[in-house]
């Protein structure tokens, strides 16, 4: 009657949420990576605050690959032309 274990549905719910981070974390780290370009005067804190928001990017980004995660839909900066 019951087609999924619980812990798969777990693992989804958790799939889902690890992915929608990365999405967060990915644009967050776009828009200041934009902002310290545009900024004449570069803020080491600005700076630090661009490198943190990378870090936190790529982690989540090799956590989704070491648990082999995969994306049921492609997102926007995948299917944007330029």
């Amino acid at each position: 009657m019951f087609h999924f274990k619980p812990q798969q549905r777990l693992r989804k719910t958790t799939d889902q949420q690890l992915l929608s981070q990365i999405d967060k974390a990915k644009k967050n780290w776009l828009w200041l990576r934009k902002t310290e370009a545009q900024d004449i005067d570069a803020d080491p804190e600005l700076t630090q605050k661009v490198r943190l928001q990378r870090a936190k990017y790529n982690f989540l980004f090799m956590e989704a690959r070491r648990r082999g995660t995969r994306a049921l839909t492609l997102n926007e900066g995948v299917t944007r032309r330029y």
